[in-house]
């Protein structure tokens, strides 16, 4: 089996750095794509691309070309996007989704017109363990009992960085304090929960004006404030958080553009009646309070025994697990993160989840033979981000093998036969995939959600009212 080649769509740092993950993780990278030639030029002669244009169909189009990697402004993901749709690759789209929600289902309709394709976008924080066992604790194991409400905060630095990023905090361009980060913070919020929001109150403001360009600034939100009234997500159904069914949660979201000179802080908490969770920058703390309100320290060696052995004691939050060590990470470090600390512009744990992701995305295509033994394990992965991380990834439950029915007498001839289905009369140059590794994935159809909640937030900012969803 061999990975699909690859025609990427971007410029910028975080095209950069999306370069050299899908270079570490075996990807061949056959197209590049940029809006000035010379910029396309530039690309391609630093990263030994054998092709490069400025003009979208010829790299769409160029042999070897399988996979779609798009991380340019959200104003050119439709045109992109449906154009790769339209002729039968899989595409995966940076965010924001769009521009506008009109955009964002022209392209959910032509990725549902060719289901069996890989249609995602890179928002990596479901693929952050820490937020995969924050979600197994809400929805499974009932950790912080009914859901109160929900707070988030992104702390960052837009002042210093914005003339070098100016397309992507252009918010007439789909850019924007909000858009960069808000989009992350919605989407994780709903999936550690299954609950959506129905109606947003925002308020989007421009701080601080810069003298020597004032027209391009006023463009540019520094500040951004909104709550998000949250009900059960109808087509993702989980457990009830609330005491009452027409109850709803209430999340509060922060996103400050005047945290200078350091790396972006990210927080999310979640507020039960028993406690407590809290993810810092990859870090997940859990805070409980036992049946008499006082504060309990929980001894978490084995996070999947929780509360095995209890010992009071007031205001101690216990680490559950750790992403990533960003507090001990060094700036003079060449990793991939540090990359990032120069242009002050994302989390590190915003990588860490796209690093994942494409690890996933990866795994996707390299499907190994079934077990032997026992036709219906299946064992997809090559290399398992489950078994990585030491979590269950709770993947969207699909049947794979709703048509087979196996006997115990001839179940290695059904695999046999089924294995030949899917993998024979493959040569070298050919490969396969399935979804399973990336069903957690943010796909088109969520991203119709997302784009949703970012316009009613503006649309909520400009007229001070709550809009519903």
């Amino acid at each position: 089996m061999v990975l699909p080649g690859i025609g990427f769509f971007g410029f910028g740092p975080l095209a950069s750095i999306m370069l050299d993950i899908l270079h570490k993780n075996g990807f061949k990278i056959n197209a590049v794509w940029a809006p000035r030639e010379k910029d396309a030029r530039e690309l391609a002669g630093s990263r030994s691309i054998p092709f490069f244009s400025s003009v979208i169909d010829k790299v769409l189009l160029s042999s070897g070309v399988q996979l779609i990697m798009i991380v340019c402004p959200p104003h050119y993901h439709h045109q992109i996007a449906t154009k790769a749709c339209g002729i039968g690759k899989h595409v995966v789209c940076n965010w924001p989704p769009s521009i506008s929600v009109k955009e964002a289902i022209w392209m959910n309709n032509a990725a549902q017109n060719y289901p069996a394709l890989i249609t995602l976008f890179i928002i990596g924080l479901r693929f952050v363990p820490s937020f995969n066992l924050m979600r197994k604790l809400i929805i499974d194991d009932d950790h912080v009992g009914f859901v109160r409400m929900i707070t988030a905060n992104v702390h960052c630095d837009v002042i210093s960085v914005f003339r070098e990023m100016s397309d992507h905090w252009d918010r007439n361009l789909g850019g924007g304090l909000l858009s960069i980060y808000g989009t992350n913070l919605i989407d994780i919020i709903s999936y550690i929960t299954g609950y959506r929001a129905t109606r947003v109150h925002g308020l989007v403001n421009s701080i601080k004006q810069l003298k020597s360009n004032p027209i391009f600034y006023s463009c540019t939100e520094d500040y951004v404030n909104f709550q998000m009234e949250m009900h059960p997500d109808s087509k993702n159904c989980t457990r009830l958080l609330t005491m009452k069914k027409a109850q709803s949660i209430s999340a509060t979201v922060i996103l400050n553009g005047h945290f200078y000179n350091d790396q972006p802080k990210h927080e999310v908490y979640v507020y039960g009646t028993k406690g407590y969770l809290v993810c810092r920058d990859g870090d997940l703390y859990s805070f409980r309070f036992d049946s008499n309100n006082r504060a309990t320290n929980s001894n978490l060696d084995d996070p999947h025994s929780l509360l095995s052995k209890t010992s009071y004691l007031a205001s101690k939050e216990t680490l559950l697990h750790s992403s990533l060590k960003i507090s001990t990470m060094k700036k003079s470090s060449t990793t991939i993160a540090n990359k990032m600390n120069e242009s002050y512009v994302y989390p590190q744990i915003y990588l860490l989840g796209i690093k994942n992701m494409i690890t996933a995305l990866k795994n996707a295509f390299l499907i190994q033979t079934y077990r032997n033994d026992n036709p219906k394990h299946h064992n997809y992965l090559i290399q398992n981000p489950i078994e990585e991380f030491k979590l269950n990834y709770p993947y969207r439950e699909r049947n794979l093998d709703s048509d087979l029915d196996y006997s115990s007498n001839d179940s290695q001839q059904h695999s046999d036969e089924h294995h030949h289905h899917f993998l024979s009369e493959k040569n070298e140059n050919e490969y396969d995939w399935t979804k399973r590794p990336v069903d957690q994935a943010v796909n088109f159809e969520d991203g119709i959600y997302l784009q949703q909640v970012i316009e009613a937030i503006h649309i909520s900012s400009q007229t001070k009212e709550w809009i519903r969803i």
